[in-house]
């Protein structure tokens, strides 16, 4: 949602697979878990997970040794886990979620697949998991994460409200669903409205403070760049009260934790960051004009400049009424988007001169 299919009005405040994996990947890569083999659900969110960690891995220095696709809701994971013990890799990375994640820790500690030194990854679990499978099961085990309980005295006050209803901790999912309600609510009152291009330039503009963020922007692309970190889980004997799960190993800046903006595809960023004046209307007549001179086509300026269908057709009627008035000055489409909802506000003054409106 922050790629190619991004949205004026879509902003993730969740984790990503780029970010899972980068944040994952990368860091035991760097301090020695430079082999690695994957167990990987068989289907596309499995596959993007495992596509972005191989590239992390490879790209600090690393070496993916192989990986076996296993079907979703699989219960039975012993020939995977088989091979990637066979592989010796340093770390065996799952690229599983839900119960299929469940299923393959559960049978990884059966295996005693770290007795031999391996590390287990788990590029996504959430604390929900490490309750269902108890904390004896999950020790050793490293996974990335941008909120986390216990990290800060605000996410504990804010986690005890949480659980006095729900009574298990939260994890980043209930944390973000919270998160993204605020700021909305938030940007709402700033605007004085819910407007929905008012609303979202403002939460765009606002930086996201709450009891896990801190002065934290959302970028251009809905991208909420939260710091993400690395945790590890302890073991049980280290736990100093219930749900203490998780220790710190490192944090990851935003500028190392998400993909850049640069790689993401977005349309939304060229257009924003296009100079106006290489998107003024030309007079010239092109393949979108009609024989003998008449508009220029909403769609065929849509296909050549990337414009969205409304601004396509507002720049199309100016254009043909500059045609009919030589004289006007050059319309633009920041003209026209400076104006938000209503960009055909910019063309009251061309029919006031062609008598067409008052």
């Amino acid at each position: 949602m922050t790629g190619a299919k991004c949205s004026p009005y879509g902003i993730h405040f969740g984790f990503d697979t780029y970010a899972l994996a980068h944040g994952t990947g990368t860091a035991l890569t760097k301090s020695g878990g430079d082999s690695w083999y994957f167990i990987t659900s068989d289907y596309a969110f499995g596959h993007a997970l495992e596509r972005d960690t191989m590239a992390a891995v490879r790209a600090a220095g690393g070496k993916v040794l192989g990986a076996v696709r296993a079907p979703l809701n699989n219960a039975d994971f012993s020939s995977f886990l088989i091979q990637a013990r066979a592989s010796g890799a340093k770390v065996i990375g799952f690229a599983l979620a839900g119960t299929d994640l469940q299923n393959c820790i559960k049978q990884a500690a059966g295996f005693g697949l770290t007795r031999g030194g391996a590390r287990i990854a788990t590029l996504l679990v959430q604390v929900t998991d490490l309750v269902a499978l108890g904390h004896k099961t999950c020790e050793g085990m490293v996974l990335t994460d941008s909120f986390y309980w216990d990290q800060s005295e605000a996410t504990r006050a804010w986690s005890r409200r949480y659980m006095a209803k729900m009574t298990t901790p939260p994890g980043l999912q209930h944390a973000a669903v919270y998160t993204g309600v605020t700021h909305w609510l938030k940007a709402v009152q700033a605007a004085g409205g819910t407007d929905a291009d008012a609303v979202a330039a403002q939460m765009k503009a606002m930086p996201v403070n709450d009891m896990y963020n801190e002065n934290v922007r959302i970028r251009e692309d809905g991208r909420t760049l939260h710091v993400m970190h690395l945790w590890e889980v302890k073991r049980e004997a280290e736990a100093k009260y219930k749900y203490d799960f998780c220790k710190l190993l490192t944090d990851i800046p935003p500028d190392q934790a998400w993909r850049p903006l640069s790689e993401g595809g977005c349309p939304l960023v060229k257009r924003l960051r296009e100079p106006a004046r290489t998107r003024r209307v030309s007079h010239r007549r092109g393949p979108g004009d009609r024989a003998g001179g008449g508009r220029m086509d909403g769609m065929d300026l849509r296909r050549r400049l990337g414009w969205s269908a409304a601004e396509a057709k507002v720049m199309a009627r100016a254009a043909l009424l500059r045609r009919r008035q030589p004289g006007l000055a050059a319309v633009t489409a920041a003209d026209c988007l400076a104006l938000g909802r209503r960009p055909e506000r910019r063309l009251e003054p061309l029919r006031r001169r062609q008598g067409n409106g008052p």
